[in-house]
């Protein structure tokens, strides 16, 4: 494409201006605006609008006063230009309105010249008469506005006559400026006046001005102007006997940001989870919700008209995470949907996600989380005010049991059957193998162990932690026996042995002592079911 590329700015969360060009090499666009940030961070994002690839030369930050620049409206200061005049020059690159021609240097003073890093344009007007001041001077800059002396050492006075007039035309009439005169005098008046008005389509805004001799002095309206076309007069008092002077002008459009940015706890949460996993996504720049046309890849916010938008889903399926989940991720409070799936995180499921209190669907799968999942996230799950998904975890347990006894320090009742009772388990275990031969002895069986089997049934009484137990029953599936203190299920050990385990259910009014009793009865009930030796755990 041989045309030149044409692109919108945006400040923050809105468009601020846009960037046309022509095709002459030697272009300079410059744009600047005068800004007070909400936030701590500031955003300008350059966007493709589809006639070429948009591109930066130079981004520049200055700070100001907060006295200088003040304005009644609300809303940001757009510069529509900054004028310099009586700088010599016959070179004119532009018409500004159909009375005033503007004329640019190729050295437009700024930073070293300017404290403030403005960029004057230098003005010529065939009815004006260039003045320049007998000396440099740096008192010249010292007022709020830091005017730099090589613009205040020259100014404009009409060739003739008792007026100087110019005219803004070719606006729209809902734009609205605010216009900032600089003036000094430089010319030996001794006994003579200069005094003059300003006045706004034949209305006076600013009256009585009288520069003062190498004092540089602002007058800026108050209220913002508006109009089709703006003319303005320099006019002469009755008392003045020397005519009106003018040597600096700024004129700015009033730019209203409506749109609050996205819920800063929000915007701070996203910024760490990009750190944390190092997300290399290219349009996770700038605000994560807006523009709305713009918002981050895998989000969706809410709609909050003018008001702030806050995150309400989060994809990251498939975005190459690893370690353990940020607790960053609980920042994220209006969160309704998080799918975290087909990644690789590890560690444990964190309760902070039940916490979440707008989260309604939560996708896990196929990572390598490892324990237990909270026992709130599974209430919610099982009461269906949150969708679950947990598949492709190899390593972690999603039961209600496996939460209950992580919820009670992992103290449970297991554990006693396997090492607190072990002799009576050693004396249940012989009563059973004993049983089993009678039983067997009366069907013309004979079961006679040998020396080898009886060390066998020794090595089998062992201690076991709560997830090897649950591993052997397959996380408790297979129940095989029931009884009033809690239920037997089917297990199989490393070595293909199988057992039977008998839990004892935390509802169980009797407790632990009827619980030693039963379960002699239990097994043997299943010694009849089964027909194989049972091992007692």
């Amino acid at each position: 494409m041989d045309q030149p590329p044409e692109f919108k700015l945006y400040l923050g969360v809105e468009e601020w201006d846009s960037v046309k060009l022509n095709k002459s090499h030697d272009q300079i666009i410059w744009k600047e605006i005068i800004h007070v940030p909400e936030t701590d961070d500031i955003y300008v994002c350059l966007v493709n609008t589809g006639s070429g690839i948009p591109f930066i030369s130079a981004l520049e930050l200055r700070a100001l006063g907060n006295s200088i620049y003040n304005k009644t409206q609300s809303g940001s200061l757009v510069l529509f230009n900054r004028l310099n005049f009586g700088s010599a020059s016959n070179e004119t690159v532009s018409v500004f309105a159909h009375h005033f021609q503007l004329t640019v240097h190729n050295f437009s003073p700024r930073y070293g010249d300017d404290e403030l890093d403005r960029i004057w344009n230098a003005y010529y007007f065939p009815d004006w008469k260039s003045i320049q001041a007998p000396y440099s001077s740096s008192s010249l800059s010292e007022t709020e506005f830091k005017l730099p002396p090589k613009v205040m050492e020259t100014a404009v006075k009409p060739l003739s006559g008792s007026y100087l007039n110019f005219t803004l035309g070719g606006i729209d009439s809902s734009e609205e400026f605010y216009m900032y005169f600089h003036f000094a005098e430089f010319e030996e008046v001794q006994d003579k006046i200069r005094q003059f008005t300003i006045l706004l389509n034949d209305i006076t805004i600013f009256d009585s001005i009288e520069p003062q001799y190498m004092v540089s002095e602002t007058h800026s309206t108050k209220n913002s102007l508006s109009g089709r076309q703006l003319n303005f007069s320099l006019a002469k008092t009755n008392q003045s006997t020397l005519p009106p002077i003018m040597n600096a002008l700024e004129i700015y459009m009033i730019k209203e940001f409506l749109q609050s940015p996205t819920e800063q706890q929000d915007v701070d949460a996203m910024k760490k989870i990009k750190s944390v996993y190092q997300v290399m996504k290219s349009s996770w720049q700038g605000d994560p919700c807006l523009p709305i046309n713009y918002l981050w890849d895998g989000l969706i916010c809410s709609d909050n008209g003018y008001n702030a938008p806050s995150i309400i889903s989060l994809n990251l399926s498939s975005s190459n995470l690893t370690g353990k989940m940020d607790v960053s991720f609980s920042n994220l409070t209006s969160l309704q949907y998080l799918d975290l799936s087909y990644n690789n995180l590890t560690g444990e499921v964190p309760n902070f996600l039940a916490e979440l209190p707008s989260l309604k669907t939560l996708n896990l799968s196929w990572n390598n989380f490892t324990g237990s999942v909270p026992l709130a996230l599974i209430e919610k799950h099982n009461d269906r005010s949150l969708s679950l998904s947990l598949d492709g975890n190899p390593y972690l347990c999603n039961t209600t049991s496996c939460a209950g006894a992580k919820k009670k320090n992992k103290k449970t009742v297991v554990v006693p059957v396997v090492a607190s009772i072990t002799l009576f388990l050693v004396l249940l275990g012989g009563l059973a193998i004993l049983w089993s031969f009678k039983r067997r002895r009366e069907q013309n069986i004979v079961v006679k162990p040998t020396d080898q089997e009886d060390k066998a049934l020794e090595s089998k009484y062992l201690r076991l932690s709560y997830s090897e137990v649950e591993r052997i029953t397959d996380n408790f599936q297979n129940q095989i026996g029931k009884g009033g203190s809690g239920k037997v299920y089917r297990g199989r050990l490393s070595d293909d042995t199988e057992v039977a385990v008998k839990l004892l259910s935390s509802s169980s009014a009797e407790g632990f002592n009827l619980f030693q009793t039963e379960a002699s009865f239990s097994i043997y009930s299943c010694i009849q079911k089964l027909g194989f030796p049972i091992w007692i755990l």
